[in-house]
């Protein structure tokens, strides 16, 4: 059984938020470039990425830092300021 510690605790809280954002985008309730969208992908993935220090998966840090460096990247985007 899994020892359930902060690290175990910050996996399951970055999953939620991951899905969180995707079920947000599919009912239409965001839109996939929203800033709370955004945010919980980028805060979820920095969330299960805390959690591989436990636990390490070489394939799960792989797809972490991939989303969080596309969280960036969509972050960056929306915080521009919009040309004329």
């Amino acid at each position: 059984m899994e020892t359930i510690n902060l690290f175990f605790v910050c996996g399951i809280l970055g999953a939620i938020a991951i899905v969180g954002a995707y079920f947000l985008i599919q009912l239409e309730i965001y839109a996939a470039e929203h800033i709370v969208t955004l945010s919980l992908n980028l805060g979820g993935a920095f969330l299960v990425l805390i959690s591989l220090y436990d636990g390490f998966n070489l394939g799960s840090l792989v797809i972490q830092l991939v989303w969080i460096v596309i969280g960036l990247a969509g972050l960056y985007k929306k915080l521009q300021p919009r040309r004329a």
